[in-house]
């Protein structure tokens, strides 16, 4: 949550303009405007940027794209990675993990009642 006693509210589609060290995008050039808004509305890795209504204006703040940051980071570093086989090529589930898998399938839909 952002606190404004602490926190400086900028408006959301401000803050690649303000602070474009803050949000860098590809090329040298700042994150557009728009892609702020995504981060608002969408999110990104199922982290939204957090915002405060000022006026009728979305804003955020500087601590909070660094959340926001922290937190798609963290997201990205959870997700399991793929196995690859000594020959480069993408490794399958053997036959015991698929088993496992369904048996644990299973079980969560005996539980859920289906």
């Amino acid at each position: 949550m952002i606190d404004t006693v602490v926190e400086d509210p900028i408006p959301v589609v401000r803050v690649p303009l303000v602070h474009p060290e803050k949000v860098p995008g590809t090329r040298g050039k700042p994150v557009s405007p728009v892609t702020m808004e995504n981060w608002v509305r969408k999110g990104v890795r199922g982290c939204r940027l957090e915002t405060i209504l000022i006026g009728g204006r979305l804003c955020t703040s500087l601590q909070a794209l660094d959340r926001f940051h922290q937190a798609v980071t963290l997201s990205k570093m959870r997700k399991p990675r793929p196995t690859w086989n000594e020959t480069g090529a993408l490794q399958a589930r053997t036959e015991k993990a698929r088993q496992r898998a369904a048996e644990q399938t299973a079980k969560r839909l005996q539980e859920a009642g289906a």
